[in-house]
């Protein structure tokens, strides 16, 4: 029964992963008209059939039995010290400038760091930022520590200070994802393939540059997810507390950088209520909501403690949760700056909150269920689409180099980016298709649900691409499963009968 459960979840996932193939091969793209759909899926298909048909091949299968002998911390070590060379090479060709939410909280932390004025050399729609977005606390107390840091031991903050952090939160995470897939694949050649794929992925080795929340928050979910299933796999009490602990931590100050690695910790406690036994998971449940809530509590008193902000000041300029869902029923779902004005031409925190809400009402009951449908798929288009991840718009400010033109926005590159997506598309379909059929809730499970619980969050928030990009490696974990199951199947059709 706990099975049959927790495979709804499954379920679940393999039709709104259907429906995202759909809106992404169906509905207009931003990005690529229909041809270069249509050889996107080509080139996805051809590669992923011949793996399939590679894969069967005898002289192949002796080399997975190298594979299996191959030390894969070795591995590890090795591809880890050539992916950090790159990537230093890429951050000091790219130069790269933060855009946006990034630029105004660089500005803000530089500011902090070298004692001036908060809000100074910033626009009037960007003054008392902190007093208006409260989810950028854990960011701006992160950055502003590194700067002040920085600034201590040279002096002054090099502009490649906040691209190598992001250097770091990178290599951090391939070690995590290195850890992860041990505890989700029992052979090492799935273990190697996890790993190169997240090597060669085009989007996240230039995101490597790019220091904001989606990179930075990245290590914490990985690690939540990490430590959690060692929870679930622990002996003795005290590893089980310790692992719990650990869990609760990177949950919290994972949600302070952004919010959406609640999701993880969401996700763990599900799992953990159907795997171990009731006090357990009593236990790691407190553990991790006891943890986050006091993390929570923690950024806010040193906030509000330090005179960075004031409760009058998020009183009067704070924008409610509402605002986000009343921005993600407009249009496609992204930002919209009409949403934005509308929201901040109100008086207080109350007026707004009691405006967007008023304003989400009239949209839902003006949309109808036609047309909701509509702005779903439309949305979960616009979410998926291109698998660029907002590159283009992320480089807009960098100076103009061979190595801006090439990564952010040039054909060859994006056409490199869509066929990634087109496979991680097909094959994480594939992957909870699959797992629905066979019923399948061994760890793989956690980030599936994990995956698929911010698919949903997405469609009910104010969304865009790059707000993927933290579990970006989770797609990848997902879609390596899926490829192995495709196989699985494969060979088995392909098999002579006996």
């Amino acid at each position: 029964m706990k099975e049959r459960i927790l495979n709804i979840a499954n379920i679940l996932g393999a039709f709104i992963f259907l429906a995202i193939t759909a809106a992404f091969y169906f509905l207009p793209n931003i990005y690529y008209g229909t041809g270069i759909k249509v050889l996107g899926l080509a080139a996805a298909v051809l590669i992923i059939f011949l793996v399939c048909t590679v894969s069967n091949n005898d002289k192949i299968k002796k080399a997975k039995n190298i594979l299996n002998a191959v030390s894969v911390r070795r591995v590890y070590v090795i591809t880890a010290a050539v992916l950090f060379i790159a990537q230093i090479v890429f951050v000091l060709c790219i130069r790269y400038t933060p855009v946006s939410d990034g630029k105004y909280l660089d500005i803000i932390c530089r500011n902090a760091a070298d004692g001036r004025d908060t809000y100074f050399s910033l626009d009037i729609y960007h003054t008392h930022y902190l007093e208006r977005y409260s989810n950028q606390w854990g960011m701006f107390l992160l950055q502003m520590l590194l700067y002040k840091t920085v600034r201590a031991a040279l002096g002054y903050v090099p502009k490649l200070t906040a691209p190598l952090a992001a250097v770091a939160c990178m290599q951090l995470s391939y070690f995590l994802m290195y850890k992860l897939s041990d505890k989700i694949f029992d052979s090492n050649p799935k273990k190697l393939l996890c790993m190169a794929a997240m090597f060669f992925h085009p989007i996240l080795f230039v995101y490597s540059c790019i220091f904001y929340t989606d990179v930075l928050s990245m290590p914490f979910v990985l690690a939540a997810i990490y430590f959690g299933i060692c929870a679930a796999e622990a002996a003795g009490k005290k590893r089980f507390l310790l692992f719990s602990v650990l869990t609760s931590i990177m949950v919290g100050v994972g949600f302070c950088v952004k919010g959406t690695v609640a999701i993880a910790g969401v996700a763990l406690i599900i799992y953990l209520f159907f795997k171990v036994n009731l006090k357990r998971a009593l236990c790691f449940t407190a553990a991790v909501v006891i943890g986050f809530a006091g993390i929570v509590f923690a950024e806010r008193q040193i906030m509000y403690s330090a005179d960075i902000v004031t409760c009058e000041g998020t009183q009067r300029y704070g924008f409610p949760l509402s605002h986000w869902i009343m921005m993600g029923l407009t249009g496609r779902g992204g930002y919209d700056n009409d949403s934005f004005m509308f929201t901040y031409s109100q008086s207080d925190i109350h007026t707004r909150n009691k405006a967007c809400r008023e304003k989400i009402s009239n949209t839902l009951n003006e949309m109808g269920v036609t047309s909701f449908a509509k702005h779903i798929f439309e949305k979960l288009n616009y979410t998926w689409s291109g698998g660029a991840y907002q590159l283009t718009w992320q480089f807009r400010d960098t100076p103009d180099s061979a190595a801006k033109r090439f990564f952010g926005g040039s054909i060859p590159f994006l056409c490199m980016a869509f066929t990634a997506q087109n496979i991680l598309i097909l094959l994480m379909t594939a992957s909870f298709m699959f797992s629905a059929v066979y019923r399948r809730t061994d760890n793989s499970y956690i980030v599936r649900l994990t995956v698929y619980g911010l698919v949903l969050f997405l469609l009910l928030w104010e969304t865009r691409s790059r707000y993927m990009i933290n579990i970006l490696p989770l797609f990848i974990v997902i879609a390596v499963d899926g490829l192995c199951l495709v196989q699985k199947a494969f060979i088995k059709q392909k098999s002579p009968a006996p």
